[in-house]
Parts: structure tokens; C-alpha cells; sequence
């Protein structure tokens, strides 16, 4: 039976029940936790408003499961939302006398614990049916019983203590120990990067968090996603286990009424809205390690986070010192998967020879439009080099691509070159790029966030078409790993070289 009907049978079955019965039926068939998605349903109806996913009902199984296991599951797809739901049946039912919540920081931990106090407090579905759970607090509490955001105590004996990550001794409540322990998101992008920082909390975890646990009955949820290939999450899933999703598998969502495969695409590449603005997605690498669980592993791309982070400037630099050159990688197809026309102008200081990434964007759609109000590759690229007036701009011209220059061209009033690079490919052209780079030859703007997330994830990423705009515009400077063709029009010749203020 489906997670549905479960539930249209259950609200079916409660309507025969008498009045002065009801409290104890609902108590007696909402106990076993196979019954955990009608629970949540029927108490949390604000929370879980519509019906409840294939993907969430093995996402609850595993759960509720009593064994040790792991949880890896695409973030906002309702891990933590049906953990939180879990811990609450195991609170009513008092199934665990002591829980150990972990989260990355004592801080997020307490924000959870902030959101479970206040559905005992508030929530009067649930507290007309398990009673207030919730004890007296102040003066008047003579049990001494907890009430604050990393520890509380119910009346009915149930101990919920949170820990950041790395933090704190092992945990033991009136020589009770944890029988449940919930470590959810509790590695961070800076810990597991860090082969020390990712030994030091293994080393947490195994003589600190695991001996705490009961030695009966107790047993280990590791929920989150896989944030690097030697997360200890995705260590503890080999070892033990679990349930292991993607947002997309088998070129499907796995949630396709709430997160479709479309706006799974549209959050990550971007797209232009209504009024035609281009809105900027998360881009690959955060979205394959958050919705994906495949995190781009760092050692394999070519330009690295931290010479992005370290070499920027925050204002655009005096123009009248800077020789100015526009790249640009034409885009052929207008699907959702077609890659995007990548632009790229830099300058370069003629004195220092420090070279400035100026703008950098990218544009979906048509070479040309009969319609006038409507923007295509050529109104966009107009709009670029009116902006920068560069000296020359540079275009990819193989097979296809090759229509963009010829339009552009024809028009008479741009300073364009055919780019060919030479059969050379992209990790080919880019190792010409790499040491200045490195060196800190290129200065970036904080600003330009997808070119960016395009850098850091070449050549891994879905789209590189401003990284190829962004090597083609530094081939315009020194000639390397690309052959030039100058074929413009005559009437601006003379022009080529001279700078317009």
C-alpha cells in the first residue's frame, strides 16, 4: 500500500471511530513507526501540506530503521524536515530515553531544537492527543527539567541534547546514554577540505561520539550530502549502509511535483525571467554536491578556488592606462541544454602589464530577431562593446559558429576577428592561462559570480563558455594556443588600433 493511500485509509478508519475513543486509537495505530508518514501527515499538516514522494517514503523507512545507517539525500528534498518528524514520534512515544542531536555547529543545532520545542509548545493537534509535554519552567520547575535550545526534557522522561560538531565529551543523562544518535549536515565545506580538520573530527567520532552511545540498543543516523569524496558520511554509508538519492536519476526528478527536472536545470545553469534578466544559477559544483551527492573533487580542475579568492579588485581601474579586448563564444542552439554565448572583455594596463577581467556574462538565444524589442547575440554583443569600445573583439568561428562573425562583420562597424583555436581543446588552451592565474597576472571582479563558478569547476562543469571567451580574450594579448584571422570590413581598417574616449 502507498504512502497515500496508508493515509486516505487511516483518516477513513478514524472517521468510524467514537469520539470518547479516538485519542487512544489514534495513540495505539500511530505507534509502530510504519506508520510514520500518517503521523506526520495528520500533526504536521503545515509542514507536510501535499502528498508525500516515493523518494520521502524510503527516506522515512530508513529512519525509522533500528540500525545503524546513513541517510545521503539531495538537499531540500525534506531529510531534515522528516528527521525532525521522527524524533518527535520518538519523543510522544518516549521510544528513546536519550537522544544525541550533532549538527555542523551548536548554533544550527539549536535552531532545529527551536523548531521541535515549538511544535510540543504550540501545536494543539499534537498536544490534544500525547498531552502537554512540555514542563513547567523557572522557579516553579522542582524536577529541574531542561527547556533550552542544546538540551530539553519532556514529562515524559525524554532527554534531547545537541552537540556541534568536534564539541563537547561523551554524553550521559541520569547514567542514561544515548540510544539514538541523529548526525545531520555536520561536516562544512572548510572542515573537509582540510586533511587534518577531516581527521581530527573522524577522530571525534570514534572515540568521543560512537563509545558514548548505549551498547544495548543504541544506534547511529548519519544524515546529509556528499561534500567531498573523503566525507566521513559517505566513509560511514560504506561501512554501514543506507539510502543513497540523487535529485535526478535515470534523467528523472525524483521529486518531480515539487523540484522538476526543468527548474532542477534553471537552479543550476540560470535563466532569464520575465523581464528578460538573466537570473544566475547555483552552477555545477554546488549543484552537483548538493543535489547530486558527486562532489567535484578540487585536485582535478584547473583553476583553483583560492588564487579566484586572493587576486581581485573591487573598482574597474583608469580606462586611459588599459589597451581593452572582447572575446566570444557564439552559442548555436536554443535549448534548455544548449550551452550559452560566453562573453569576456579585459584590459591591460600598458605600464604594469596587469591585465583586469572587466565583464563577463553570457546570453541564450537567437543570432538575430525579426523583432526589434526582443535581444539576440548580435543586440547582445552591441551592447557589450558600445559599453567597453575595445580595440578588437574576437570571435570562435568554427562550423557554426562562424555565423555570428559573418553578421557582424557585414554590419560594418565593429572591429572584429575570427578566433580558430587551432584543434587545440579547451584543457589545451587553458594551461596557457593557468600561470597568470596563478601569479596573479589577471585581476577578477568579486562581481562576475557565474564566470567564477565556471573557473572553478573547469574542466568538470556543464557549461565553460565564458572560461572559453576568457581564454580566447588572454589569446588576444599574447597569441598562444589560437590562430588569429583578421576579416573585417575595410571601412574600419584604418581604425583597428586606435582608442576612442
Amino acid at each position: 500500500m502507498g504512502a497515500q493511500q496508508k493515509i486516505r485509509s487511516w483518516l477513513k478508519a478514524l472517521l468510524l471511530v467514537e469520539d470518547g475513543e479516538k485519542k487512544d486509537w489514534i495513540i495505539n495505530t500511530l505507534r509502530p513507526k510504519y506508520n510514520l508518514p500518517v503521523f506526520g501527515r495528520y500533526f504536521f499538516p503545515h509542514i507536510i501540506y501535499e502528498s508525500i514522494p516515493d523518494c520521502q517514503v524510503s527516506l522515512i523507512g530508513e529512519l525509522a530503521s533500528k540500525k545503524d545507517s546513513t541517510v545521503i539525500f539531495p538537499r531540500g528534498f525534506g531529510k531534515t524536515t522528516w528527521e525532525k518528524i521522527d524524533t518527535l514520534h520518538d519523543i510522544v512515544y518516549a521510544t528513546e530515553p536519550v537522544i544525541l542531536y550533532i549538527s555542523s555547529t551548536l548554533q544550527d543545532a539549536g535552531f532545529h531544537f527551536e523548531s521541535m520545542k515549538s511544535e510540543l509548545e504550540n501545536n494543539e493537534i499534537l498536544r490534544s492527543v500525547y498531552g502537554d509535554l512540555v514542563p513547567q519552567v523557572g522557579s516553579g520547575n522542582k524536577a529541574g527539567k531542561k527547556w533550552t535550545s542544546v538540551h530539553f526534557e519532556t514529562k515524559n522522561g525524554v532527554n534531547i541534547i545537541a552537540r556541534g560538531a568536534g564539541r563537547g565529551r561523551g554524553v550521559n543523562i541520569k547514567n542514561c546514554r544515548p540510544t539514538k544518535i541523529i548526525i545531520d549536515d555536520a561536516e562544512t565545506d572548510e572542515q573537509v577540505h582540510s586533511d587534518m580538520r577531516r581527521q581530527k573530527y573522524h577522530d571525534w567520532l570514534s572515540t568521543v561520539v560512537v563509545p558514548s552511545l548505549d551498547k544495548r540498543k543504541g544506534r547511529i543516523k548519519m544524515i546529509g550530502t556528499v561534500i567531498h569524496p573523503e566525507c566521513e558520511l559517505l566513509k560511514f554509508y560504506g561501512d554501514k549502509g543506507g539510502l543513497f538519492r540523487k535529485a535526478i536519476e535515470n534523467d528523472e526528478s525524483i521529486w518531480e511535483k515539487y523540484w522538476s527536472k526543468e527548474d532542477l536545470f534553471k537552479l543550476r545553469d540560470g535563466y532569464t525571467d520575465e523581464n528578460g534578466k538573466f537570473i544566475n544559477g547555483i552552477g555545477l559544483r554546488a549543484f552537483s554536491q548538493e543535489y547530486l551527492n558527486e562532489p567535484i573533487n578540487d585536485d582535478t580542475v584547473i583553476f583553483k578556488r583560492e588564487w579566484l579568492d586572493k587576486f581581485t579588485y573591487e573598482s574597474v581601474p583608469d580606462l586611459s592606462r588599459l589597451d581593452i579586448k572582447m572575446a566570444v563564444d557564439p552559442n548555436v542552439g536554443q535549448s534548455q541544454m544548449a550551452d550559452f554565448m560566453g562573453v569576456c572583455v579585459m584590459g591591460r594596463d600598458r605600464i604594469t602589464g596587469q591585465r583586469y577581467v572587466l565583464d563577463a556574462s553570457r546570453f541564450k538565444g537567437p543570432i538575430e530577431e525579426s523583432d526589434p524589442s526582443k535581444q539576440s547575440q548580435v543586440t547582445f554583443f552591441d551592447g557589450i562593446y558600445t559599453k567597453w569600445n575595445p580595440i578588437v573583439a574576437g570571435i570562435e568561428s568554427l562550423m557554426l559558429q562562424r555565423a555570428l562573425f559573418q553578421v557582424l562583420s557585414a554590419k560594418g562597424k565593429y572591429r572584429v576577428r575570427q578566433i580558430d583555436p587551432k584543434g587545440r581543446d579547451k584543457v589545451a588552451r587553458a594551461q596557457y592561462v593557468e600561470p597568470l592565474v596563478a601569479q596573479g597576472t589577471i585581476l577578477f571582479s568579486p562581481s562576475h559570480v557565474s564566470l567564477y563558478n565556471e573557473l572553478v569547476q573547469f574542466p568538470n562543469g556543464a557549461h565553460d563558455d565564458m572560461v572559453d571567451a576568457f581564454l580566447y580574450v588572454n589569446s588576444l594579448f599574447d597569441n598562444s594556443g589560437v590562430k588569429l584571422s583578421v576579416e573585417r570590413s575595410p571601412m574600419i581598417t584604418a581604425g583597428l588600433h586606435t582608442r576612442r574616449f
